[in-house]
């Protein structure tokens, strides 16, 4: 009997030295690394993704997307891409998208939500300026980190759509009275060329289609 118990306590004792073994093994294989993607962090990916998606859709339906995006002069010596209006020798903008008075229309909202949570984010713009598709900087903030996220919207340019200009105090862009279509109509002087290339010779009054993409990151 005593040798019957001696059998079945040792047995206990491996038995539990195989599930403490196990649960160890166990939770090393799942434990959260370093380079892991945390569930926290990815919560905060969708939210920076869902604030940017936001910004986007608000700044279209109100038109300071559009009216940002024609805030420009064309490149230098006919080169035909924009060149932000207060942005600089650099010809994009570093931060909040302004005027001279004050953040634009979209900048207020990028302002708004990245601007006081440690979020940095870059505009850039896709579309085909008569040779190919390129890419085009509107804000540049640095080099994304690996959490990054990117969202995008598109944004039809008409040949009947005009210049942005800022005529108040408040950096809101109002439009002026010279549309794509009539800068282009004088292309034959290099300043009056188009800030975004060449239009859609189809006669569809489309003059280009820009896909803005929107980049942020915890800095």
């Amino acid at each position: 009997m005593v040798d019957r118990g001696q059998a079945h306590t040792l047995e206990a004792v491996m038995a539990g030295v195989l599930l403490l073994g196990s649960l160890v093994f166990a939770l090393q294989v799942t434990a959260v690394t370093p380079l892991s993607a945390s569930t926290s962090s990815q919560h905060i990916e969708n939210q920076q993704a869902a604030t940017a998606e936001g910004v986007l859709a608000a700044s279209l339906d109100d038109g300071s997307l559009k009216r940002g995006l024609l805030y420009c002069n064309p490149g230098a010596e006919g080169v035909q891409e924009p060149r932000f209006l207060e942005s600089g020798s650099r010809q994009f903008y570093t931060d909040v998208p302004e005027t001279d008075k004050g953040p634009t229309g979209f900048g207020k909202k990028l302002e708004a939500a990245f601007g006081s949570q440690s979020v940095a984010y870059n505009v850039e713009l896709v579309y085909d300026d008569g040779s190919g598709f390129v890419r085009r900087k509107m804000v540049y903030q640095g080099n994304p980190s690996d959490n990054a996220v990117t969202v995008a919207r598109t944004v039809t340019l008409l040949d009947t759509d005009s210049y942005s200009e800022s005529t108040d105090g408040d950096g809101e862009l109002e439009v002026s009275d010279k549309t794509l279509r009539d800068i282009e109509i004088d292309a034959s002087d290099a300043d009056h060329a188009t800030c975004y290339g060449e239009t859609d010779t189809t006669d569809s009054g489309v003059h280009k289609v820009v896909k803005v993409e929107v980049t942020v990151w915890r800095q």
